[in-house]
């Protein structure tokens, strides 16, 4: 069964010459690769006084069908301009299909957490879709984080999935302040969490058409 997100094995988009979006604490920089070796990636980089060694990177590389998402980190960060910024290459790259999926609205709670942080956030799951889901928490979660969401659906096992944030809505959510609406776009999503998840899409659907 296909997933969202597919290992690719190799990396046919790292290489020099080609354009991505550098993903770092929220901002975006559009980059080229310069070189490439067994262990680095040698990009471009605008600015000198952004990233630092160790610091984690995302690497998004756009097509027309979808986007080859790559996980890595600083290993030597810009010291004067023009000199750009070496990565890790990364052990694994995921690409993520661009598709359409049904969306159906719950009443179920999950817990929800930043990568970055151990604290786990109760969240109401407003809607689900095999591609992500629309939560509405407390948690202080920001573009594009990684998150970890426990998610249990009536009739099927407890997963938990990955996921990153894809939009956030702010302001008060209804009549209570301080929740935030976050959209999640799914990636690296197993086989299992998948079946599970279109399962209960499925029988939701069958419900509401009866």
């Amino acid at each position: 069964m296909a997933l969202t997100s597919e290992l690719l094995p190799k990396e046919s988009l790292i290489r020099p010459g080609n354009s991505c979006l550098l993903c770092a604490t929220g901002r975006h920089f559009l980059v080229e690769i310069l070189d490439i070796t067994e262990d680095t990636i040698h990009t471009t980089f605008p600015v000198t006084d952004y990233l630092v060694t160790g610091m984690s990177i995302d690497l998004e590389f756009h097509e027309a069908e979808g986007y080859l998402e790559c996980r890595t980190e600083v290993v030597q960060e810009p010291r004067a301009k023009g000199d750009g910024v070496i990565l890790r290459r990364p052990a694994q790259s995921y690409w993520n299909a661009h598709r359409g999926s049904n969306r159906v609205p719950t009443d179920l709670t999950v817990q929800v957490r930043d990568l970055t942080h151990p604290r786990r956030y109760d969240a109401e799951l407003i809607n689900l879709s095999s591609g992500g889901a629309l939560v509405q928490t407390r948690a202080s979660l920001a573009i594009p984080a990684r998150v970890e969401i426990a998610l249990s659906l009536p009739g099927e096992p407890q997963h938990t999935v990955n996921g990153r944030v894809a939009h956030i809505s702010e302001g008060q959510m209804g009549g209570v302040s301080g929740m935030r609406r976050v959209g999640i776009r799914f990636v690296d999503l197993t086989s299992d969490s998948y079946e599970s998840i279109v399962h209960y899409i499925t029988h939701s659907l069958t419900q509401r058409e009866s």
